[in-house]
């Protein structure tokens, strides 16, 4: 009689393990995509804030041509970052959540065009240092700008309705706990 009682635990057990992992891992892929939005939505706003400096200096012509050598490669760096963090969502992409999808599929085509402007300016500026002031440069310069801070409110907004839903979610479960 013990034994069975002790098959029948550990039956239970072992069901609840396997019932509980793919629980866990499906939860654990959820965070990791909110996290990966989180991380480009503060890498947008890192490029938007480093090309709206770079803005200004090309207008103040205050920097020299191999400070904003340095600040275009710093901006370049981190628009590979966001590309890498797209690839990991697109990787992902049918195990996410509707608006991680929706996030995705608003920024990609902007990261696409920051990507091209930056490559733009960095061509321009290679052939042209001499004309930093002209309008081209500082029209790659600004829809960089433009781009990402498009996509910093985009995926911070689509972030806050994530949030909202979790709250949203729990409050439920605590009404119908209460209720029961």
């Amino acid at each position: 009689m013990k034994k069975t009682k002790i098959a029948v635990l550990s039956l239970c057990l072992g069901l609840l393990i396997a019932v509980s992992l793919p629980v866990a891992r499906a939860a654990s892929r959820e965070n990791q995509a909110k996290e990966i939005l989180k991380e480009l939505q503060l890498s947008a706003a890192t490029v938007a804030g480093q090309t709206d400096e770079l803005s200004l200096s090309i207008r103040d012509g205050n920097w020299s041509p191999e400070t904003q050598a340095y600040r275009l490669e710093t901006v370049k760096e981190e628009v590979n970052q966001m590309g890498r963090e797209m690839s990991k969502l697109e990787q992902e992409r049918g195990t996410l959540r509707l608006w991680e999808q929706q996030a995705i599929d608003r920024s990609l085509p902007l990261l696409q065009e920051i990507a091209a402007n930056t490559e733009s300016a960095i061509t321009y500026f290679n052939a042209n240092k001499s004309h930093l002031w002209a309008e081209t440069y500082r029209g790659y310069v600004e829809d960089v700008r433009q781009d990402s801070e498009q996509i910093s409110k985009t995926v911070k907004g689509y972030l806050k309705y994530a949030k909202l839903e979790d709250q949203k979610q729990r409050l439920q479960e605590n009404l119908e706990m209460r209720a029961n």
